[in-house]
């Protein structure tokens, strides 16, 4: 009973449903054996995840895709697939949790829980990738990287500030405009929101 309770436990730690953990999900929830199987085994190993693995980029790229959509970017889940050049149905097989349907539709929930990578600006470091839990923590992210190119192209401050002892990931972001000038001057902070990805990538998450 105990290893049973143990089971249901780490489940719901990862960001499953009692019903995903149990084995049993209820209807129209997904069984974790039909997740993006590669794609959690990375983003639930402990060191950093490797962007150079097509199922951690698929992935980053499907919840920024999600959440063009969320910030009205994009009309519809599909449009935001075609703008980031993913195939059809990439949203909902890489993020279950975050989608549902409404009136025969796909559309996004409000929120989500799902783990995705993402790529911080790390406090005395610069880029970092790091493994995040849910749509809240991602939209920090994605602000504070905003703030942070807003500042290294005009010298703006301002929207650093909010920032100033947030977390992402469990890392401290960098909000120092001194740190932040001599970061980007190693090359350790580079040029648009996401390099490591596409161009698009990069606006709400």
């Amino acid at each position: 009973m105990s290893s049973y309770r143990t089971r249901i436990e780490r489940g719901v730690a990862r960001g499953l449903s009692v019903s995903q953990a149990r084995g049993h999900p209820s209807r129209g929830t997904p069984r974790i054996s039909d997740l993006s199987t590669e794609a959690n085994r990375l983003l639930r190993r402990k060191r950093e995840p490797d962007l150079s693995s097509p199922a951690v980029r698929d992935r980053m790229l499907a919840a920024e895709a999600l959440g063009s959509v969320r910030s009205g970017d994009y009309p519809t889940i599909r449009e935001a697939e075609r703008a980031f050049g993913l195939p059809a149905g990439t949203v909902a097989r890489q993020l279950p949790g975050a989608v549902e349907r409404r009136h025969g539709r796909l559309v996004p929930t409000a929120t989500d829980r799902e783990a995705v990578a993402v790529v911080v600006i790390a406090e005395g470091v610069g880029n970092r990738v790091v493994v995040t839990r849910g749509s809240r923590v991602r939209s920090l992210n994605s602000g504070h990287r905003r703030a942070v190119q807003l500042f290294l192209r005009t010298g703006d401050e301002s929207q650093l500030r909010q920032f100033a002892g947030k977390k992402v990931g469990g890392v401290a972001l960098e909000v120092r405009p001194a740190v932040l000038e001599a970061l980007f001057s190693l090359g350790s902070i580079e040029g648009g929101p996401y390099p490591e990805l596409p161009a698009v990538v990069g606006r709400a998450a």
